[in-house]
């Protein structure tokens, strides 16, 4: 059993501030010298009618998009191979718009309870918006972070993701709705895919926010 040390924050909207600040000091600038790809998020699952995800596999790091119908908060819960039912051992991507600004965080859930900030923030801000009603958050995170204590490895096949948002409140203490939760079972990875020959990104440039 893998020990896991996080902080615990009384307010969850804190920790999700104080993660994407750190997603935004961390994250590595776009180097000029380099340029700039913009790749499309190039694979689609609708998860519910209020929420959608999209994604992009580039080695080592995936590229994800979420969409909801609605203004608050949205979740995406990536499970290790003993994360089959309940909340157990989910490595967790919270973010949300707040007054025009998107923040995205990495945390931990293995209890049903709020999750908890990870030590290590392992998920790197895109961008984000509000418009007409929806949110978009846009992030990065590698498949294997190297963060063995807080982190589970994106792997090859079908996934039990787990979703949720909250429609109005960009608060994670406020708990979603009933039914703007759920599992859905999601090959984000191929099977046989993952380091293929041809499948590294061998581009010299850096991700770009430049999506359709």
């Amino acid at each position: 059993m893998r020990v896991k040390t996080r902080y615990r924050l009384p307010i969850l909207a804190l920790a999700l501030s104080l993660a994407a600040g750190a997603a935004r000091a961390e994250a590595p600038p776009a180097d000029d010298a380099r340029g700039i790809c913009p790749f499309p998020f190039e694979r689609l699952a609708v998860l519910d009618a209020g929420f959608v995800l999209q994604w992009t596999l580039r080695d080592p790091t995936l590229a994800v998009r979420l969409s909801i119908a609605g203004t608050g908060w949205a979740a995406i819960g990536w499970p290790s191979a003993s994360s089959t039912t309940g909340h157990t051992d989910f490595d967790v991507s919270i973010g949300a718009v707040v007054s025009d600004v998107p923040q995205v965080g990495d945390f931990y859930q293995d209890t049903f309870a709020a999750p908890v900030l990870d030590v290590q923030q392992d998920v790197f801000l895109l961008g984000g918006s509000e418009t007409a009603g929806s949110t978009t958050l846009e992030f990065t995170r590698a498949f294997d972070t190297g963060d063995e204590a807080e982190d589970n490895l994106i792997v090859e096949g079908p996934v039990s993701l787990k979703w949720a948002y909250q429609p109005v409140s960009d608060d994670p203490s406020d708990i979603h709705l009933g039914f703007t939760r759920g599992r859905s079972l999601v090959a984000m990875v191929p099977p046989g895919y993952l380091f293929a020959d041809g499948f590294e990104n061998g581009l010299a440039c850096a991700w770009s926010l430049a999506v359709p």
